[in-house]
Parts: C-alpha cells; sequence; structure tokens
C-alpha cells in the first residue's frame, strides 16, 4: 500500500446492518480474545506493498458499506502492523467480504471466532 492522501468521509457511508465495527488488533494477539467465543468469522486484511492506499480503501467501503474515514484506519492498521481486522460478522457475510476484497487484489483470510 504505497502513498497517502488526505481524506474525508462521506456523509451517506453508514456502517452495514448486522456488521460489528472490527477492533484493530496486533499481529501476534489472539483473535479468541477479541471477542467472545463463538461471536461470528473474522474478516483479516494483511498488508501488501501491491495495492495504493485509496484503492484499498476504497475497496473495503465497496466490500462492507462502512464510512471511508473506517475503511481508512483499517487500511492504515494493516498498513503499519502487518494486519487488521476489518469485521466480525457471520460466516455468509464474511465470505462475500472477503470475496470482494480477494476479488480486488487484497490478501484476506477468515477466521472463525469460536
Amino acid at each position: 500500500m504505497h502513498g497517502t492522501r488526505k481524506i474525508q468521509a462521506s456523509d451517506n457511508m453508514a456502517t452495514k446492518p448486522g456488521t460489528i465495527p472490527s477492533p484493530v488488533i496486533e499481529p501476534d494477539e489472539s483473535f479468541a480474545e477479541q471477542q467472545a467465543p463463538g461471536e461470528g468469522w473474522a474478516v483479516i486484511l494483511h498488508n501488501d506493498d501491491h495495492n495504493d492506499m485509496l484503492y484499498v480503501a476504497a475497496l473495503i467501503v465497496k466490500a462492507t458499506g462502512f464510512s471511508l474515514e473506517r475503511a481508512w484506519e483499517i487500511m492504515m492498521a494493516a498498513h503499519t502492523k502487518g494486519k487488521s481486522v476489518v469485521t466480525i460478522t457471520d460466516k455468509a457475510e464474511a465470505e462475500k467480504i472477503s470475496s470482494v476484497l480477494k476479488t480486488g487484489g487484497l490478501v484476506v483470510e477468515l477466521k472463525p471466532m469460536g
């Protein structure tokens, strides 16, 4: 993820219903410690050096419906810490979000929280 630009979140971009705003985690922290057991699936974004930072944030918006500001925070966490949780949600939604991000060329994994 290269380059930095000042961005502003659009007022009409809202958090998608049914998703939990994601915690930003350190790469060595246990995912089980972030949520109680059995609370869905974590969509985890890994850093890469191939995609533009704004592109990654825009793709997160497309996949999740999050604000651009929130997407930028998720992207920056992955950029600086190696990976970050995009969201924790049910399996079907996690697979959908993961598919959009992977189709866009991002490195993503799913982890069950239970």
